[in-house]
């Protein structure tokens, strides 16, 4: 990952992805978010579909996640891990109501983007392809 982020390729990093790029930064993780000191929604959908909605993520504005996806995106959600210290160079772009951590983006490189949940699994019902076409767009930059 560090060779990745040195050379400043593209980088769109999901679920552990983003909790492997949090680490590779210095951060930390929540091993567990039930053993958490807060309370939080349930982030391990039981759905069988893994394209059904489990929660809303809400983006900061003038994050590429928000240039991205908007204000917000409904999103699933199959983690029981998250960012907990956040990694060097790294910010937070998107949170749900309980304040777990969603989206982290680098902002000194040209596009360092994680998401928590997988976009993959709702292509077809949502405006995930977006996450897809800006990693492509920022591919053709570098």
């Amino acid at each position: 990952m560090k060779a990745i982020l040195e050379a400043d390729k593209p980088v769109l990093a999901i679920c552990r992805g983003m909790q492997v790029l949090n680490v590779a930064c210095g951060g930390t993780i929540y091993q567990d978010i039930d053993l958490v000191d807060f309370e939080t929604i349930n982030h391990m959908q039981n759905s069988i579909s893994r394209r059904d909605i489990s929660h809303k993520v809400i983006f900061e504005p003038d994050t590429k996640a928000h240039k991205i996806l908007g204000n917000f995106a409904y999103t699933n959600s199959y983690h029981h891990q998250s960012v907990d210290r956040l990694g060097n160079g790294l910010m937070v772009s998107g949170f749900t109501g309980d304040a777990i951590v969603e989206a982290i983006e680098m902002p000194s490189h040209t596009f360092v983007l994680g998401v928590q949940w997988h976009p993959e699994s709702m292509l077809d019902c949502s405006n995930m392809k977006q996450l897809f076409y800006a990693l492509i767009r920022y591919s053709k930059v570098v």
